[in-house]
């Protein structure tokens, strides 16, 4: 549940040239609560299940038939099983750990002044964030001297304990933003920017959860929110028919990035999970950033091709990133999901009522999650996907429409290691068809 409540007030000035020129102040309280209650159950007395009965279909094979999976199970025949047992009951150990009473509540207040001479406008401000969190759970404490106040003690010898963890801090984020009119087409902006990102309910959870893949995920209360100092520069020039060219220069200072660990080791007694997991946690960096390039094209042809022609039109914009942090204690690398190089592309026409979009998207390699060292960090893999979109207007009030997704069907493939050749999963979509008309009215 989320509520967020905001007061702001605008009054006018004139102690510069600008016509817009205004002081804006204003308050806002957002609160934010999120609480789980999933029940676990324990079925037993099942029947015992020859596998001749239980398959559904032929062998399925992956990778191009390198690797034999064997067949499927048909579901139903397992639901059937657990449906006409006579001896469920509720788990109280996965059940605790699933549940969740999460409290979030940030109190802001800003002020901001916007004036200018002849060219430039300039805006400046300041905004404060009082944040007040409480993270409550349970943890199956496994460690030889476990707490015992308020736990309850397992019949295998591990404790169940109630954990929560609060949390208070305070921020401030000025700005400044100026904006330069060289010609009515050509703007130069240059901005100092101050951000904060705070971590996910799911990241700061104080509950330790078993995924249905046997994935155990971990929240980590202590999690400081990211917060980023940024430098930003650009020049615009702006074409006929809402076209445009832009270059960028931007830099940015980041404190407590938030960073997903990921190990291999022993469970046992969580959530029924027994032998070896891969176990997905959470911790801050040490102070990292990055800098880098953002170029931008877009342009209709309207009036440099004849006839049809002049219904084409490109966008195409690329950014490249440098970003460094500390991995490791004397090891530095790329800040996880940041990838160097970004690009989207589209081919575009628009003529006579009918408007066509084909688009292309590409990612290069960007580390996932961070383990031990080198050789068992996770890494996704660069990926370029294509989507094609399309309307046809058969009146004013009615269009025609036909888009499909994900046309090359690009795998989201994780390595293990610097290369590229451990890869340890790979997941497909598949392409999505949507076809529909649409009417205004």
């Amino acid at each position: 549940h989320e509520l967020g409540i905001g007061i702001n007030l605008e009054m006018p000035t004139h102690f510069t040239e600008r016509t817009d020129e205004e002081f804006k102040i204003g308050l806002n309280v957002r609160l934010r609560n999120k609480t789980g209650d999933a029940t676990s159950y324990s079925v037993g007395n099942l029947p015992t299940l020859a596998l001749p009965s239980a398959i559904s279909g032929g062998n399925v094979g992956i990778y191009n038939g390198r690797y034999q999976n064997g067949p499927n199970i048909d579901g139903s025949v397992l639901r059937a099983i657990y449906a006409a047992s006579t001896s469920i009951s509720s788990d109280p150990v996965a059940t605790a750990l699933n549940n969740v009473n999460d409290k979030e509540d940030v109190y802001a207040a800003y002020g901001q002044y916007q004036f200018g001479y002849g060219a430039l406008g300039v805006v400046v401000g300041a905004r404060v964030e009082v944040s007040k969190a409480t993270y409550a759970g349970n943890k199956n404490d496994q460690s030889p001297n476990p707490q015992t106040a308020g736990c309850t003690l397992l019949a295998d010898g591990s404790t169940l304990c109630p954990v929560s963890k609060d949390r208070s801090y305070t921020n401030l984020f000025p700005t400044a933003q100026a904006r330069y009119e060289f010609s009515p087409e050509l703007i130069g902006r240059l901005a100092l920017s101050s951000t904060i990102a705070r971590p996910g309910f799911q990241q700061v959870t104080a509950t330790t959860t078993v995924a249905s893949n046997q994935d155990i995920v971990t929240g980590n209360p202590n999690l400081n929110p990211t917060t980023a100092y940024g430098l930003d520069a650009t020049i615009e020039q702006y074409l006929p028919h809402a076209g445009i060219l832009s270059a960028g220069l931007f830099t940015k200072q980041i404190k407590d990035y938030i960073v997903t660990n990921v190990r291999t080791l022993a469970y046992q007694n969580t959530g029924g999970l027994l032998g070896l997991a891969k176990e997905f946690s959470y911790t801050n960096a040490p102070t990292a950033h990055l800098y880098g390039v953002e170029l931008n094209y877009a342009q209709r042809f309207k009036d440099q091709l004849p006839g049809a022609l002049g219904g084409l039109g490109v966008s195409v914009n690329w950014a490249w990133v440098q970003s460094k942090y500390e991995i490791r204690s004397g090891e530095y690398s790329l800040l996880p999901s940041t990838s160097r190089n970004t690009v989207n592309a589209e081919l575009l026409y628009d003529y006579a009522g009918l408007d066509l979009a084909l688009g292309a998207y590409y990612t290069s390699r960007n580390i996932f999650g961070v383990a031990g060292s080198a050789a068992t960090d996770v890494w996704t893999q660069d990926r370029i996907y294509l989507d094609f979109g399309s309307q046809y207007r058969v009146s004013k009030p009615l269009s025609l429409y036909f888009n499909v997704k994900n046309l090359a069907n690009t795998p989201l493939k994780l390595t293990e290691g610097p290369g590229a050749n451990r890869v340890i999963q790979r997941e497909f979509y598949s392409t999505t068809y949507q076809a529909g008309l649409s009417f205004s009215f």
